[in-house]
């Protein structure tokens, strides 16, 4: 469903969308809203409102716990999977090549997967960032179907394990070289083999993970969940957990919903959005969800905190434990703080004449626990229109932000309202200027 993608590709850290109409679905050939236009507009009014914004002005959260991303390992998968069909590739249709299936890809997508299912976040690093130390940070390494290593890649990733490291496989790694040259023995053949005999290469640990078991299907089915849960146990038995589980009310493993982690100064925000049931057809899917909740879930703190609805609007109060009514589309998006969140403040001029520029300032009532919060500022004029052109979306680092209001000769004089909403907990500020003519 389009909604759903969208939300998900914003949590997941896109900037930007590109919409292709070519059937004239979202504009009519008029210019007027189509359909799909007109299914769009609320969400894309809500994340333009300033939500989005906020996302992007706040830094993503990961784990420590990486997946190697081997191009070298997807150009070699590819080869042995052509290798037997001979030239026949040549006479492909670009598009067909993303239909190609690639065990590679997909245990690499399929250990993703399983991860933010968990609510764990992990980082895809490159074999490049590897060789030139960015494990330091990580304590646990994954190696998707990881066939062909470069000799510098495997000697990082052996000291890696030697000084304590996780290093999880589905298959030997190494087998090949970083140019597909297939090697008398494997690069890594001397960690596994020594994890095999003794549970232990150095410091650290070697482990053979069955990819069959992190699925890369959709989740909502009933095969990738079993298969999904046979994997959550094996890592969480290595000590690998989120820091705010997601669980059924029941406190039963959830492997339904993918979560997202920011942090905005000393404030959490944490995104849960439900999967797409499975169906055998979109149109069937799209009538089954309906709009309606799906199961509540059930978050649990470290201890209490003050909780903040951020599509809603509101307050939830200071708890260590909450109970959530998840929609089947759109996530729910929390902010997470120690201290209740100050409400916005405004101060400018309290009287204008048209073809003035009043200037006003935003703050909050006391300190900010964000970096940088993101205010919406909305003016309307008297008859209570909202003006776009003088709205807009405020960074506000370290709590202030400023907002120029150039009135027009022919703006309707009377009493105009500025509206500022602080993103983070919903609340707002309002202030009425009086604008006489010129």
């Amino acid at each position: 469903m389009e909604a759903h993608r969208v939300w998900r590709e914003l949590l997941r850290g896109s900037r930007g969308l590109i919409l292709w109409d070519p059937n004239s679905e979202f504009a009519n050939d008029d210019g007027s809203l189509g359909r799909r236009g007109r299914d769009a507009a609320p969400y894309f009014r809500e994340i333009r409102g300033g939500l989005g914004a906020l996302l992007i002005n706040s830094e993503r959260q990961f784990d420590p716990v990486a997946i190697l991303y081997s191009p070298a390992s997807l150009r070699t998968q590819w080869l042995l999977d052509w290798k037997p069909r001979g030239d026949v590739w040549a006479m492909r249709d670009i598009k067909d090549s993303y239909e190609d299936a690639n065990e590679a890809r997909s245990s690499m997508e399929g250990f993703a997967n399983l991860f933010e299912h968990m609510g764990v976040h992990p980082r895809i690093l490159t074999d490049t960032l590897i060789e030139h130390g960015a494990l330091e940070k990580y304590r646990i390494l994954v190696l998707p179907h990881a066939l062909a290593l470069a000799p510098g890649e495997a000697d990082t990733i052996r000291k890696f394990v030697e000084k304590g490291g996780t290093v999880i496989a589905d298959v030997e790694p190494g087998i090949f070289d970083g140019h597909s040259r297939k090697l008398a023995t494997p690069l890594l053949s001397d960690v596994f083999a020594a994890a095999e005999t003794t549970g232990r290469f150095g410091a650290g640990k070697a482990i053979l993970f069955s990819g069959a078991e992190a699925c890369s299907d959709d989740p909502a089915t009933e095969a990738c969940r079993n298969s999904m849960l046979s994997a959550r146990r094996r890592l969480e038995a290595l000590d690998i957990k989120p820091a705010l589980p997601i669980t059924t009310v029941n406190d039963e493993a959830l492997n339904t919903v993918e979560t997202y982690a920011f942090r905005n100064g000393n404030v959490t925000i944490l995104a849960l959005q439900h999967d797409l049931p499975a169906s055998e057809s979109a149109e069937a899917r799209d009538a089954s969800l309906g709009g309606s909740a799906v199961s509540p879930v059930a978050l649990a703190l470290p201890g209490p905190a003050f909780l903040y609805d951020l599509r809603q609007g509101k307050a939830l109060g200071s708890t260590a434990r909450l109970e959530l009514a998840l929609d089947p589309i759109a996530p729910t998006i929390l902010a997470i703080s120690d201290k209740p969140l100050p409400a916005p403040t405004i101060q400018g001029p309290r009287q204008l004449r048209l073809g003035q520029t009043g200037r006003f300032s935003f703050g909050f009532a006391t300190a900010s626990p964000a970096a940088f919060p993101v205010l919406h500022a909305e003016v309307t004029d008297p008859s209570g229109k909202i003006i776009d052109h003088y709205s807009g979306n405020l960074i506000a680092p370290g709590g202030a932000a400023s907002l120029s209001l150039p009135l027009a000769l022919n703006d309707p004089a009377g009493t105009w309202r500025i509206r500022v909403t602080d993103l983070l907990s919903g609340q707002t500020a309002t202030m009425a200027v009086q604008v006489s003519g010129s």
